[in-house]
This record gives C-alpha cells, structure tokens and sequence, in this order.
C-alpha cells in the first residue's frame, strides 16, 4: 500500500531521514575504532544544537504567531 503524506515536506524528510540513517552507518564502519567515541560525542553535541536552535525558533514562531 502506498504511503500518505499531508505535505511535500513530510515525503522529503522521511526520505532525508532514511539516507541520514544509511550514511551515518558506512560512516560509523569507516571510523577507526579509536576515534568513536569522539566521533559519537561530536555528532551528540550536534544533534543536540540543532534541537535547541528549532526550539528557540518555534519559540519565536509562536511568540509572532499568537
């Protein structure tokens, strides 16, 4: 059965999602076992930025918004 989707944005994201998924797994096999765990740090520390600035900019968002 084919999958719906409410927007384009929604189709584009899993499909981002899924290939993000892809990437990070031949880039995990390619890391020299030594460098994992700076390298599992680093992508935290990023992940972890994004999520906040999409807060503050919801937070904005709604603030503009209401």
């Amino acid at each position: 059965m084919s999958k719906k989707y409410v927007n384009d944005e929604d189709y584009i994201l899993e499909i981002l999602e899924k290939e993000e998924d892809v990437l990070l797994e031949n880039l995990c096999e390619k890391v020299p076992e030594e460098l994992k765990h700076d390298f599992s740090k680093f992508l935290s520390i990023v992940n972890t930025i994004e999520k906040i600035y999409k807060e503050k900019y919801n937070e904005k968002l709604n603030k503009n918004i209401i």
